[in-house]
């Protein structure tokens, strides 16, 4: 998560390539802080940078812990314009927030604790992702960090018909109230198995 052992990871990675294995899917773990000269190493040796959003919050003990580069940690938006793909799983139970991905949505592409309007931001502030960005990171960057792209991720024809359903657009509404919106409806292997808003008969071909 530091700055040497991502280092030697992408340094790793750099063997990996040069040694001819360009389809071998690489992540980096607990992403937090990258040196400058390393950030573009993720985009250059195709490494996914992975995290978890319960720690996108502002926390004294940063600075204390780290100094300056506290104010350069989780930059996200920064890897991503640099060619390296996101993928945010859960940091369960290190992080009692890990196993929730709506608050850890709101937490990313806010870089505050959920709901909390007047609570300091994570800077720098403009490495808050979109709700897509967000989005994509949990679904189908995750589904080809483990290779398995061409079977769930998205909802296409032919992929396993696994999805929920929300009570809300999460695109329309406000970014912190994003941890209330319900899950209304579980779709698991094309069969309804979970459903609190009596939605109706739904039927979803699977495979």
């Amino acid at each position: 998560m530091g700055d040497r052992t991502i280092f030697e990871n992408l340094m790793a990675a750099k063997a990996v390539r040069e040694a001819g294995y360009h389809d071998t899917r690489l992540t980096n773990a607990h992403t937090q802080y990258v040196r400058r000269e390393d950030r573009e190493l993720f985009g250059k040796y195709n490494v996914i940078a992975n995290t978890t959003g319960a720690w996108f919050v502002n926390d004294e003990n940063n600075e204390i812990a780290l100094g300056d580069r506290a104010k350069e940690l989780f930059l996200m938006k920064t890897l991503i314009k640099n060619g390296s793909k996101i993928t945010l799983s859960s940091d369960y139970s290190a992080s009692e927030l890990g196993h929730e991905p709506l608050k850890n949505i709101e937490m990313i592409v806010t870089r505050q604790v959920y709901g909390e309007k007047d609570f300091p931001v994570l800077e720098p502030v403009e490495e808050r992702l979109t709700i897509e960005e967000a989005i994509e990171a949990y679904t189908i960057n995750a589904a080809y960090q483990v290779r398995m792209d061409d079977k769930i991720g998205s909802i296409e024809e032919g992929k396993y018909a696994d999805l929920v359903v929300l009570g809300e657009n999460i695109f329309e509404t406000d970014t912190y109230s994003i941890h209330r919106i319900p899950v209304v409806m579980t779709i698991t292997n094309g069969k309804v198995v979970y459903n609190t808003n009596n939605i109706g008969s739904v039927v979803v071909k699977c495979c």
